[in-house]
């Protein structure tokens, strides 16, 4: 099962925190799986290769200034936790309604709300690998040849010894294939890379750079939309393009999802 689960907060007192909280909300996350699952928590904490989760940064209406979110005890904000696996996601859906309140870099938060409903929330949901392949790649309606994409933390690559701030199509595709045949019982195969290289090209995008400071190290990369070709006919591989994008909105994309980057989605009907 993929989710993805909505936390909607209000701090227990004004307050200011870092501008990058990469780190405090990937710890949260950890705590909340360990109230539930210790020995998860300790495997997803230590795990080098592919993680089946990823972190938002937190959203809503603060001021940045001097290095600094300052949040206000009277509005609310949110963050975001996605997962793509589904012991992982049904540990959340049984936890969430019994978190009252969480801890952000060591500032208390009242859980106002917590939902995979997506009619609560526009960035929460859930479905499952199977209804995602046969809705898009299975259907008999027609898809566009165009996709696209909004970016909404920043993005990057990660390629040997450097990161690409770019959103180059086998990048995005290829990163997006390899975690959906990671977890997923429906292999869409090894060639994503070369398909993507032969039928789809970058049209247009109107992005901008940030950069993130995780303390240690500063990492660089871009926001905003972007708009794919996909060149030749609707058949299969035009298909599967179309289901990746979809599947961006559980998976991220590129490096460090867990730490608040990658968040991205596809674009239907000109709504984000």
């Amino acid at each position: 099962m993929l989710l993805s689960l909505v936390l909607q907060l209000r701090p227990c007192q004004s307050c200011g925190l870092p501008a990058t909280l990469g780190n405090a909300l990937h710890a949260l996350f950890i705590d909340i799986v360990a109230r539930k699952d210790w020995g998860m928590a300790h495997d997803l904490h230590a795990a080098r290769a592919e993680k089946p989760f990823a972190v938002s940064p937190l959203h809503g209406d603060f001021v940045s200034n001097n290095g600094c979110l300052w949040l206000s005890d009277q509005k609310e904000y949110w963050v975001r936790f996605s997962t793509v696996e589904s012991q992982l996601s049904s540990l959340l859906l049984e936890v969430k309604d019994s978190l009252d309140e969480v801890e952000i870099f060591h500032e208390t938060f009242r859980v106002i709300r917590a939902t995979a409903d997506a009619s609560q929330h526009p960035w929460a949901g859930q479905t499952t690998f199977e209804h995602m392949y046969n809705s898009v790649v299975a259907s008999p309606q027609p898809r566009s040849h165009k996709i696209r994409m909004s970016f909404l933390s920043p993005t990057t690559f990660r390629c040997g010894r450097k990161n690409i701030p770019l959103p180059i199509p086998r990048l995005v595709f290829l990163h997006l294939s390899q975690k959906w045949n990671a977890f997923s019982r429906v292999d869409l195969g090894s060639n994503i890379a070369d398909i993507v290289d032969e039928r789809m090209s970058l049209a247009r995008h109107s992005i901008r750079t940030t950069v993130l400071n995780f303390g240690n190290h500063k990492q660089v990369g871009f926001v905003g939309d972007c708009e794919f070709l996909i060149h030749g006919m609707d058949d299969i591989p035009a298909r599967i393009f179309h289901l990746l994008a979809e599947f961006a909105f559980y998976a991220g994309v590129g490096h460090k999802t867990t730490m608040g980057m990658g968040e991205a989605r596809l674009v239907l009907d000109g709504v984000h």
